[in-house]
């Protein structure tokens, strides 16, 4: 970053992307303008600089639209063969905020993007994000990594929205560049139906430029008809050009109700019985989630260990068995992305899961007469999956 200008009490803060091209491998488009349409156009909020961290203004170093246009223009070369693309700017703040231990560099974002056709414009795809830096000294010196980082990913979220040119509805909503610059936020009014299928074409199932997903899965274990119900909390570790990895937490109950088993004796006799078992397990998973062909979702693998409480009966051939106790499972684990409600946004998913919870080791059921094995929650699992991303 470097210091330019100056208030009544301290320098501004003046923001440059650089000149580092954008790693998206090879694209069919280019970035012919960057508009902003934001009512305020001089302002993008300020920063908290120095000792006592004063107030100051935050600034682009050739102005917000041009910096992203000279930015884009170093990663997207204009061909005849490649579509000309327009991005309205319609929101865009800086700011940096003073939390309990730490200081927070927050920005936000949103961006319209707009296939150009002869010399009108339609729009395509809507993304907003936001991104933040935390630090328990000073923070000042992520803004400028924010807003790049805000660069790419708007540009990637484009690239994986992946829409088909073929599949825009002829009566679509077309303006000029002159009506675009004179909109106020992006407001180019209320969107007619053939608009809102244009912005849904393609693949508006966003995975990238998501920090955290939040999901309740509601399950069929097949091997014995139980029920499993899990809230699951998903982290982000690190993303690629058409991945991401992140690790994920989630909490269950599991419930199955005279389903039938088989209990090998002591003595090497098979008999069948009835078994009720209710579970709440812990787990954890690593995934790595993937665009790639056909296949749009994740798979990964963790463990579970879970306390239990059931019930074997034995009847005619035997008394009833009892267990508490705790037990744990490995897990393969797949989710593949089944639809998506908002696909305006593409933040609302359905994904249909299908896991395997393998067993580590049988767990006792007892009576006074002696004790039988068995594991008591595990085996395949298949189920819907219903969360957000943020």
């Amino acid at each position: 970053m470097i210091f330019a200008g100056s208030t009544a009490f301290c320098e501004n803060l003046t923001i440059n992307l650089g000149t580092e091209a954008i790693d998206c491998g090879k694209t069919n488009f280019y970035i012919e303008d960057v508009i902003d349409t934001r009512v305020n156009k001089e302002d993008i909020g300020t920063a908290r600089t120095g000792m006592f961290n004063s107030i100051t203004k935050v600034q682009m170093e050739n102005g917000l639209d041009y910096s992203f246009l000279e930015y884009y223009s170093n990663s997207f070369q204009v061909g005849n063969d490649k579509l000309p693309i327009l991005i309205n700017i319609t929101d865009f703040s800086v700011e940096e905020k003073m939390v309990p231990f730490q200081e927070k560099a927050l920005t936000e974002a949103k961006f319209e993007f707009y296939l150009k056709r002869g010399d009108k414009y339609t729009k395509i795809f809507i993304k907003k994000l936001t991104v933040e830096h935390g630090s328990a000294v000073d923070c000042t010196k992520f803004h400028e990594e924010n807003v790049r980082k805000i660069a790419q990913d708007m540009i990637k979220s484009f690239i994986d929205f992946g829409f088909d040119v073929s599949k825009i509805s002829p009566d679509s909503k077309e303006f000029t560049k002159a009506e675009l610059l004179q909109m106020k936020n992006g407001n180019t009014g209320a969107e007619s139906s053939s608009e809102k299928r244009t912005l849904v074409t393609g693949n508006s199932f966003i995975y990238k430029n998501w920090k955290k997903t939040r999901s309740f899965t509601i399950s069929y274990e097949t091997a014995r008809g139980g029920t499993y119900l899990e809230y699951r909390y998903e982290k982000t570790t690190g993303e690629g050009q058409n991945y991401t990895n992140s690790f994920c937490a989630g909490m269950g109950y599991y419930d199955v109700n005279d389903s039938e088993i088989k209990i090998i004796y002591p003595d090497n006799v098979v008999r069948s019985g009835k078994i009720n078992v209710e579970a709440i397990p812990l787990s954890f998973y690593l995934y790595h989630f993937e665009k790639s062909g056909f296949w749009k979702g994740k798979w990964g693998a963790g463990i579970s260990y879970y306390g239990y409480t059931g019930v074997i009966d034995m009847f005619p051939f035997d008394s009833r068995y009892y267990s508490s106790s705790t037990g744990s499972n490995f897990i393969i684990s797949f989710d593949k992305v089944f639809g998506v409600v908002d696909a305006k946004n593409g933040n609302i998913f359905i994904n249909l899961k299908v896991d395997y919870l393998y067993p580590l080791g049988k767990v006792n059921f007892s009576n006074y007469y002696g004790s039988i094995k068995t594991y008591a929650f595990g085996g395949p699992v298949v189920g819907i999956s219903i969360g957000k991303y943020w």
